[in-house]
């Protein structure tokens, strides 16, 4: 059974979890140009616009004349023009940069590698630039080195070494960086490379990437990750023992990449009563706004797991006041009936979640975001059924 999700996202707030509808979206803005150079006319959604006619990319604002005139000279040379047509612009660009001069080590280096980065997200099937992409993001960023801000962190190079399966020196980049201002960047780069967040694929038909995650091998992969959890817990440990949402998902998806189940359930354990909610959605694993609908429709949570959300959710609903005038107590009370309902569907026990349900004022959800789970939860209840669907977020919106 399949059905799109209507989107929602969480809010958090003073330690209560609340609905929000996800229409915000933001179009994008297709602008008018005139190429610099040859004063041609055209339109983009791109920025920096590269010149349909004679490639030339428009990297800053306004350019003297003088430039121009320098400039004009390389477009129309024969190196310049013989780049392949179908190649991204930050490739024409990195080129320009190297036949320019002017430019820092820096400048070129971080161009090739989004040069890099547009083919392998693109699919540009072109071997020998993909490759000289890679080598020259590589060398013109080890030429950079060591970075003047301190504050900076050499996320490209690193990138490009794991591209390039030069994995030895990716870690030697990366775990030399001042841990005194760089641990959040160190754990999130290497939670970055264990590849466990959901993939955009089954959604969206594509997955960007920031890296080429083909160069990891699966021995390498789980090196990552018991880095990635080594160094997240280094993070907490700095912030005396407290974490955000973000970082505590985190924590229970390094253990389970990593087959530590127990793990999981005593994080959850000590885990503050603002997250119940969510830990209920993970045992679930459904998402919270998404009643009924699963992340993988194929791999159902287990007997136990749903038991294990039942609990919580029990525990949630004990904690919140029923009677609460206050609206938010009052969203986050039908929020936690709700859940407690769905966990003992799921686990087929449809009398003890149709008593639940009723628990709830359908003045409270009546045209509320809550009316509709509402609604599909009790039909459910009462037809007797523990099936799910597959849960399909809606496309982000450009």
């Amino acid at each position: 059974m399949k059905k799109k999700s209507r989107k929602l996202s969480v809010l958090v707030m003073t330690g209560l979890t609340l609905y929000a509808a996800n229409g915000f979206s933001m179009p994008a803005i297709k602008e008018d140009y005139t190429c610099p150079i040859g004063k041609e006319k055209f339109s983009s959604f791109d920025y920096p616009p590269q010149c349909p006619t004679n490639k030339f990319v428009m990297f800053k604002n306004e350019f003297t004349k003088e430039e121009l005139k320098k400039y004009e000279k390389i477009i129309n040379s024969k190196e310049y023009k013989a780049i392949p047509q179908n190649l991204p612009k930050e490739y024409y660009l990195g080129r320009f940069y190297e036949m320019a001069g002017g430019f820092s080590d820096k400048e070129i280096g971080e161009t090739y590698y989004k040069a890099y980065i547009a083919q392998i997200n693109e699919n540009f099937e072109n071997a020998n630039t993909l490759k000289e992409s890679l080598a020259k993001g590589i060398s013109y960023l080890e030429k950079s080195l060591p970075m003047e801000n301190k504050s900076e962190f050499p996320w490209k190079l690193a990138y490009l070494y794991i591209s390039n399966k030069e994995f030895d020196k990716a870690n030697a980049l990366v775990e030399k960086q001042d841990k005194n201002v760089h641990l959040e960047r160190i754990a999130n780069f290497y939670y970055t490379l264990s590849d466990i967040e959901k993939s955009q694929i089954d959604y969206y038909g594509y997955d960007y990437m920031d890296f080429n995650k083909e160069s990891i091998d699966k021995k390498t992969k789980k090196e990552f990750r018991e880095k990635a959890l080594y160094y997240l817990q280094d993070v907490i440990k700095k912030n005396k023992g407290r974490y955000s949402e973000e970082e505590l998902f985190r924590l229970v998806d390094l253990y389970k990449s990593l087959g530590n189940e127990k793990a999981i359930d005593e994080v959850f354990s000590k885990a503050p009563s603002e997250y119940w909610s969510l830990i209920v959605s993970y045992y679930l694993d459904e998402p919270i706004g998404s009643i009924g609908d699963v992340y993988d429709e194929k791999k159902l949570a287990t007997e136990n797991n749903l038991k294990k959300a039942l609990s919580y959710a029990d525990k949630l609903v004990k904690m919140i006041s029923k009677n609460s005038k206050d609206s938010i107590e009052k969203n986050q009370y039908n929020l936690s009936i709700i859940l407690k309902a769905e966990a003992e569907r799921r686990l087929g026990k449809f009398e003890e979640a149709s008593k639940t349900l009723s628990k709830i004022n359908l003045a409270d959800v009546k045209d509320t975001l809550y009316d509709y789970d509402f609604k599909i939860l009790k039909e459910r209840i009462n037809k007797k059924d523990i099936s799910v669907g597959q849960y399909i977020p809606e496309p982000i919106r450009y």
